[in-house]
């Protein structure tokens, strides 16, 4: 990919630390969706000196009807926690993760062909790492300044459009949404159940009920803890509304809509 977004460098330095625990990584995601709430406030100032795609609306309607999408399934997802209806191998959550896979995909030809690819983000950059610096964990704030360096020498070199590097995110937060998935695995239920389950609903077997208490009780809570939302962050962060297993994908859709928007009202105003 031309140009790697700055927000993507941000979220890649985060993740190649050496983290000791669940928690370290944790505080590298809470780390990149403020990185990513502060990018929709940076960016369209950054970019407005160059030429920037003009407003698409076809961009826009899908990001947004994808982000209801996503944010309504996460919902969902809480009440089917700790049960098959929650499990990767599901059919119905396949199905869903390889929808978004296609829409991702679809949005990411939509920027590319609207995109004059002459936008240099490195003031975005800049501004967007001492915007946030304060609300980075200790632990990270050295690999997350290093990755503010890189992006920025990087873009500076060789420019690449603001829109399309942000609508390439995309595929980041469907791959956090997978990898959350692992801990909604029911482990007692073997994979026949599903092959069954995905070739005839009507005739598939009821799945088997966990061997203790509480090994249903550690599922569930280990589930929900990906689709709950998280109180520490900012009221206007997605994780604070929803869990942090979709929160990088909807920040990032709320970012694609919010750019978009506002080409609109500059072009209104025209």
């Amino acid at each position: 990919m031309r140009g790697e977004p700055f927000i993507a460098a941000l979220r890649s330095a985060a993740r190649s630390m050496t983290t000791k625990n669940r928690e370290v990584m944790n505080g590298s995601k809470l780390f990149c969706r403020l990185a990513a709430i502060v990018l929709v406030t940076f960016l369209p100032s950054a970019c407005t000196v160059q030429l920037v795609a003009p407003y698409n609306s076809d961009l826009q309607q899908k990001a947004s009807s994808m982000q209801a999408e996503v944010a309504a399934w996460d919902l969902a997802m809480r009440g089917s926690a700790g049960t098959v209806a929650a499990d990767p191998r599901n059919p119905d959550v396949t199905a869903t993760i390889n929808k978004w896979r296609g829409e991702a995909d679809a949005m990411l030809t939509l920027a590319e062909s609207n995109d004059p690819n002459m936008v240099s983000c490195s003031d975005a950059v800049k501004s967007t790492y001492a915007a946030i610096e304060s609300g980075i964990p200790a632990n990270l704030r050295a690999a997350a300044a290093q990755a503010s360096a890189a992006a920025t020498q990087a873009n500076a070199a060789t420019p690449s459009g603001c829109e399309a590097g942000l609508v390439a995110d995309l595929g980041t937060g469907i791959d956090d949404i997978e990898k959350a998935l692992k801990y909604c695995k029911v482990s007692w239920v073997q994979d026949a159940y599903f092959t069954a389950l995905s070739q005839n609903r009507a005739t598939a077997p009821s799945p088997p009920k966990a061997p203790t208490d509480a090994d249903q009780t550690k599922l569930t809570k280990n589930c929900l803890a990906e689709f709950n939302a998280a109180s520490q962050l900012p009221a206007a962060a997605a994780g604070a509304r929803h869990g942090r297993a979709v929160s990088t994908l909807l920040t990032t859709l709320q970012a694609i809509v919010y750019v978009e928007n506002r080409k609109k009202a500059a072009e209104a105003t025209k």
